[in-house]
C-alpha cells in the first residue's frame, strides 16, 4: 500500500456522479445518515447552548467541529475513541434528544468534553498518541479521531507528529483553518501553513472545504484505510475561505443541507417527501423531549 499523497488544493467533490455500486465511495445510507444528523442537529442545537458551542476551537464556526464530529462518529467502530466530541457525535451514534437534553441537564457534564487529566486542548494530540501508541503495543484494532480545532502546527504540535510518523500510529487530527482571498492580493492563510508537516515527516495533511461533508467523509474513509493498515496517523485540515470582493467566488454555500441536497440530485436520489418526514419526525421528537424534560 502506497502513502496518501500530499494533497496543495481543497479536496472538493466531482461533478460527475456515477451510479452507486460496491465500489462507491459514498454509500446512500451514508448520504442519508449524514443529512438526517445535521438536519437533526440543527433542530436540538437552539436547546442545547451548553453542548452545542462554543466549538472547541473557540474560533472559526461551530459548522466544522459540527461535521468533523459527524463524520468521525459515522465511520468511527466499536472499538474506536473520540476525543473533544459534543452533541453532533452524539446524535450520529444514534444518541436521542431526550438524553441529549438529560445531558445538559447533568451538573458539571456539558461541558467537559476533554478526557480526565487533559487541561486543555493543545495537550489533546499527545493525549491521544500516547493512547494509540498504548492500544498498538496491546495489538488493539483502535483508530483515534482527534478534534483539535483551530490548532496551529507549533513545536509541541510537530514533536508529536513526529512521534506519530516514527511509530505509525493510527490517529486522524481535525484541525481548522482560515484562507483569506484579498480583494487583489495573494491568498493568506491566519497561522503556519500545515501542510509543510508531510515534507518533514511523512505525515499527509488533506484540505477539505469547511462546507463539504462528501469529501470529509471521503478524507476520512481514506485516512480510516491508511491507519488500521499501519501506515500511521493523517491531519484532515477543514478550510473555510474568507472572502474579500465580489470576484472571490467560494466553493460551496453555507449550509451543508443545501450542499448535502444538491449532491444527492445529482445521483437522483433525492426525495423530497423522505427530507420533510425527517424534519417532521424531529420536530415531534424534540417538542415531546422538552415536555419530559419540564415533568
Amino acid at each position: 500500500m502506497t502513502d496518501l499523497p500530499h494533497q496543495l488544493t481543497v479536496v472538493r467533490h466531482s461533478e460527475v456522479h456515477p451510479p452507486e455500486n460496491e465500489t462507491s465511495l459514498v454509500p446512500n445510507r451514508v448520504l442519508r445518515h449524514l443529512y438526517a444528523t445535521v438536519q437533526r442537529f440543527q433542530v436540538v442545537a437552539p436547546h442545547l447552548p451548553l453542548l452545542s458551542g462554543p466549538p472547541p476551537s473557540g474560533a472559526i464556526s461551530a459548522q466544522s467541529c459540527l461535521l468533523a464530529e459527524i463524520t468521525a462518529a459515522i465511520c468511527a467502530r466499536k472499538h474506536d475513541r473520540l476525543f473533544n466530541t459534543r452533541a453532533a457525535a452524539r446524535l450520529a451514534q444514534g444518541e436521542t434528544f431526550a438524553e441529549l437534553l438529560q445531558a445538559v441537564s447533568a451538573p458539571g457534564n456539558a461541558h467537559d468534553t476533554l478526557p480526565p487529566g487533559v487541561r486543555d486542548r493543545f495537550s489533546l494530540d499527545q493525549f491521544a498518541a500516547t493512547l494509540a501508541f498504548i492500544s498498538k503495543l496491546r495489538g488493539e484494532e483502535c483508530v483515534c479521531f482527534v478534534l483539535l480545532g483551530e490548532r496551529p502546527p507549533d513545536q509541541s504540535f510537530r514533536q508529536n507528529l513526529r512521534v506519530c510518523a516514527e511509530c505509525r500510529l493510527p490517529v486522524l487530527f481535525y484541525i481548522e483553518t482560515r484562507l483569506h482571498l484579498p480583494a487583489a492580493k495573494r491568498a493568506s492563510r491566519n497561522g503556519e501553513d500545515p501542510r509543510s508537516v508531510y515534507a518533514e515527516f511523512g505525515v499527509p495533511v488533506i484540505s477539505t472545504d469547511v462546507h463539504d461533508p462528501i469529501a470529509l467523509y471521503r478524507v476520512t474513509t481514506e485516512a480510516i484505510h491508511h491507519a488500521r493498515f499501519g501506515q500511521g496517523a493523517t491531519v484532515i485540515e477543514s478550510t473555510q475561505v474568507v472572502a474579500a470582493g465580489k470576484r472571490a467566488r467560494l466553493a460551496t454555500p453555507g449550509d451543508p443541507l443545501d450542499f448535502m441536497k444538491r449532491y444527492m440530485q445529482a445521483r437522483g436520489i433525492w426525495d423530497n417527501e423522505w427530507a420533510k418526514e425527517q424534519h417532521r419526525a424531529a420536530a415531534e421528537e424534540l417538542a415531546s423531549a422538552l415536555a419530559a424534560s419540564r415533568n
